[in-house]
C-alpha cells in the first residue's frame, strides 16, 4: 500500500494535466499513414466509424474488428490534406487488411518511423500555441525548431490536448517540446485517463472484447449504427438490436486500495469480474476500472475486491467531485 508522500512523489504531473499542461511519450502508439485517392472510401468498408462526413482536417475514433465482431485494433483518425492519419496500438492489423484486402483501389499504407507525444491539459492549446502554428481544425503540420512535425487534436485526459508526431525525442523539436512543459508520471497519466474513462488497449480492451461491451461513453464516440458493411457489423448490429452482452468496462470507486488483477465478487461471493486498472486519484480517491458481469454492472452496485468495498460507477468519473 503506498502511503501518502510515496503517492505524492508517484502522480509527479498530475496537478498540471488537471489545472494546466504536462507532455507523456506514448511509445505503444505508432502512426500509419494511409494515402491514395482511394484511401477514405476503403476505411470506410473496414471500421467501426462513419467516415463519409469527416471533413477536411477533422477527427474521428473507430475500431477496427474480427469477422467476430472483437476489437482488433482501436483506432483515432485525422484527414489531413494528402493523406489519412492512424494512431493505433496495433498497426499490425491494420496493415494486414490492408494487404489482403487492398485489390485495384488505390490505397498506400506506410508504418511511420517517428515519436508520438501528448500534451493534454486545459492549457494544453495554449502552451502548445507559444510554441508552433497549430491547425484550425483537428489536423495540420507545423514546424518547430526546423523540424516538421504533426499535430493532431486528441482528448485522453481531462481537459483534452493535442498529440504530436515527432520524428524523435532527441532531435531538436523533441528537445523544445520536452523541456518547455511539465513531465506527467506514468502513474499520473494512468490515473488521469481512468478519471476521464479512456481505456487502455492490451488491458481493458484484449482480443474478446466486443465494442458494445465497452459501455455507451466508448461506443457513442468509436461506433456509428448507421453506417453500411464492415467487417464484424453484423456481430454488432445484431446486439444492438436484438441483444445483449453479458458485461461491461465500468468505473469503481472503492473505499480502500483496489489490486489490478484482483477478482472483484458480488454479495453472494461469486466473481464478477477482474480490476484492470487501479490507483489512487487525488480528486476522486481510490479509483479503477473492471469489467463486470452485468447484473453488478449498474452505477451504484457494490462488489468486493480483496475485502475492500467499491461502488460500480459509468465512466468518465468527471462530474462527481
Amino acid at each position: 500500500m503506498f502511503d501518502d508522500t510515496t503517492v505524492v512523489t508517484a502522480l509527479a504531473g498530475y496537478d498540471q494535466l488537471r489545472s494546466d499542461a504536462a507532455w507523456r511519450a506514448l511509445d505503444s502508439v505508432h502512426s500509419v499513414s494511409l494515402a491514395g485517392d482511394d484511401r477514405k472510401g476503403w476505411l470506410q468498408g473496414q471500421i467501426t466509424q462513419d467516415l463519409r462526413d469527416l471533413p477536411a482536417t477533422g477527427s474521428c475514433h473507430a475500431c477496427l474488428l474480427k469477422p467476430t465482431g472483437q476489437i482488433e485494433a482501436v483506432l483515432g483518425v485525422w484527414a489531413l490534406p494528402d493523406r489519412l492519419l492512424i494512431l493505433t496500438e496495433a498497426p499490425e492489423f491494420l496493415l494486414d487488411r490492408a494487404k489482403r484486402f487492398v485489390i485495384l483501389e488505390n490505397v498506400r499504407p506506410t508504418l511511420e518511423e517517428c515519436q508520438v507525444v501528448t500534451i493534454q491539459g486545459p492549457k494544453a492549446t495554449q502552451r502548445l500555441s507559444s510554441l508552433m502554428d497549430l491547425p484550425v481544425g483537428d489536423a495540420g503540420l507545423a514546424e518547430l525548431e526546423g523540424e516538421p512535425v504533426t499535430v493532431l487534436r486528441s482528448r485522453r485526459v481531462y481537459g483534452g490536448g493535442w498529440d504530436v508526431v515527432l520524428p524523435s525525442l532527441e532531435g531538436a523539436a523533441g528537445r523544445r517540446l520536452t523541456d518547455a512543459l511539465p513531465l506527467a508520471s506514468a502513474e499520473a497519466f494512468d490515473i488521469a485517463m481512468i478519471e476521464a474513462g479512456t481505456p487502455v488497449f492490451g488491458i481493458d480492451i484484449d482480443s474478446k472484447t466486443l465494442p458494445p461491451e465497452m459501455g455507451h461513453h466508448f461506443v457513442a464516440s468509436h461506433v456509428s449504427y448507421d453506417k453500411g458493411c464492415y467487417t464484424g457489423q453484423e456481430v454488432v448490429a445484431r446486439i444492438q438490436s436484438r441483444g445483449h452482452t453479458n458485461r461491461t468496462w465500468v468505473g469503481l470507486a472503492g473505499s480502500g486500495p483496489l489490486a489490478p488483477g484482483a477478482e472483484a465478487r458480488d454479495r453472494s461471493g461469486t466473481v464478477v469480474g477482474m480490476v484492470a486498472r487501479a490507483g489512487k486519484s487525488p480528486v476522486f480517491g481510490w479509483i479503477g476500472t473492471a469489467m463486470l458481469r452485468n447484473h453488478v454492472a449498474e452505477s451504484g452496485s457494490a462488489v468486493w475486491i480483496d475485502g475492500v468495498s467499491a461502488e460500480v460507477t459509468q465512466l468518465p468519473f468527471e462530474g462527481r467531485e
